[in-house]
């Protein structure tokens, strides 16, 4: 029962002369020889195939449950899984479907085969309304040909759950993709708001709100949030600076304004 490579020679053979009920008569007695649990995972993996080719789902069904329940041998679980996939789609039971495609998610190594799993786990998911699975599935789908849909998607769970930093790495991923510059600018506004409304400490606040004016350049948007945490830092060299930017993007009647204040700064901190 444990020789692997002499169990899928009979399986091969017995499938090759459409003899599958003679398959799984052998392994039915293989997997009540044997006492070890991995051994018993991959007998009984395969023992649904074979029970799946011959027809009978129910017992093919039965196979793969208790393999992918037992979890114990990866393999075994993942090919269960597989499988269990097409049982339970055409079934029509999408919860059951959900439930075995985070399995393939989980262990299928990168490439197509595992996008394609996550990309059906994540539709599944937004069709039963599973938020809790559907935000990894999305997750796996990143750096992937749907990323750009992924981080949409994403945006919405991670907003709806109240998850700050995510929210805020994913509306900085999104900016770094963005072709139009005014919503990439958009984005990591967003971005840096909310890692700065978030953060514990106000260095934490300024580097975020730096990272923003050192991509996209002086905002007054941005220097409206930064001037505080500046002025409370009592960084009144940057202080300065900023209020000097500012000018250059006020309107005319706002000016003479920001200078006297630049002055007063300088006059009472910076000993000018």
């Amino acid at each position: 029962p444990a020789d692997d490579d002499l169990r899928r020679r009979f399986f091969e053979l017995s499938l090759s002369l459409e003899q599958p009920l003679d398959a799984a008569r052998l392994l039915a007695r293989a997997l009540q020889a044997t006492s070890d649990p991995e051994v018993r995972a991959r007998i009984g993996a395969t023992l649904g195939i074979v029970y799946l080719t011959a027809g009978d789902v129910r017992r093919a069904q039965a196979e793969f449950e208790s393999v992918v329940e037992a979890g114990i041998d990866e393999s075994a679980v993942l090919v269960s899984a597989s499988s269990l996939v097409e049982v339970f789609a055409e079934a029509g039971d999408p919860r059951k479907l959900a439930d075995v495609l985070e399995v393939v998610v989980r262990l299928e190594p990168p490439g197509d085969a595992r996008v394609a799993a996550a990309r059906r786990l994540a539709r599944v998911c937004d069709e039963i309304g599973d938020s809790a699975r559907g935000t990894p599935a999305w997750e796996a789908l990143l750096d992937s040909e749907w990323e750009d849909e992924a981080l949409e998607r994403l945006q919405v769970l991670y907003d709806g759950a109240g998850r700050q930093e995510a929210l805020a790495a994913i509306l900085e991923r999104r900016a770094g993709r963005a072709t139009d510059p005014a919503e990439a600018r958009q984005l990591a506004f967003r971005a840096a708001d909310l890692r700065s409304s978030g953060a514990r400490d106000r260095d934490v606040a300024l580097r975020s709100w730096q990272a923003y004016l050192d991509v996209h350049g002086p905002s007054r948007e941005a220097h409206a949030r930064v001037l505080p945490l500046l002025e409370q830092e009592q960084r009144w060299t940057e202080v300065d600076r900023v209020l000097r930017a500012e000018v250059d993007l006020a309107p005319p009647d706002e000016r003479a304004a920001l200078w006297a204040r630049s002055g007063q700064l300088r006059v009472a901190h910076l000993d000018d």
